[in-house]
């Protein structure tokens, strides 16, 4: 019976290890799809200089069609908390498209959808920078982190939670596309 209730211990424990690092503050993130393992930090189709980790890119495609997005700012070892989420391929900055579509009220939607209430994101969000957070908002650009377990700058997260797995954005008849208006 001991063995027992130390094996449950131990299983508990590393359960919790394993989980990512914003889960507390990413409602839901438990539920929420994860991929383990095989990212890598690659170009955005469709843009020149921005990069992501490979794992979002069916995320990134679907949110700058769905939302017209101009995206500002991915993977980025300079320029952003060396702490965060850019020095790890796990963020974007966004703003409206260029493109007839592209608004303030359409990135507005976003961030309230992303997160419904301050300081509460939606998962696989970790952390929403919008109205009310120093340095983003209407009128600059909306930030936003995917949870992830805990993981070094410059370095490849070994889990990542997402909207859909690659495999759901390939079946999915909404599927990502390369967005018609350039940076």
């Amino acid at each position: 019976m001991r063995f027992i209730a130390t094996s449950l211990i131990a299983c508990t424990i590393s359960v919790l290890a394993a989980a990512p690092a914003g889960a507390a503050t990413a409602r839901g993130a438990a539920s929420t799809p994860h991929v383990t393992g095989g990212g890598s930090f690659v170009r955005i189709p469709g843009w020149r200089k921005e990069r992501i980790d490979s794992r979002l890119l069916g995320d990134v495609s679907y949110l700058v069609r769905k939302y017209h997005l101009r995206i500002n700012a991915g993977y980025a070892m300079t320029g952003h908390s060396s702490g965060g989420e850019h020095p790890i391929g796990l963020a974007l900055d966004v703003g409206p498209s260029r493109g007839p579509k592209g608004s303030w009220e359409a990135v507005d939607r976003l961030a309230r959808w992303a997160e419904p209430r301050q300081g509460r994101p939606r998962a696989p969000f970790m952390w929403v920078g919008y109205n009310g957070d120093a340095g983003h908002g209407s009128g600059a650009h909306l930030h936003l982190s995917w949870s992830h377990t805990p993981t070094r700058p410059g370095s490849v997260a070994r889990t990542v939670w997402v909207l859909k797995s690659s495999a759901t954005w390939a079946l999915d008849p909404v599927a990502p596309v390369v967005p018609s208006v350039r940076p």
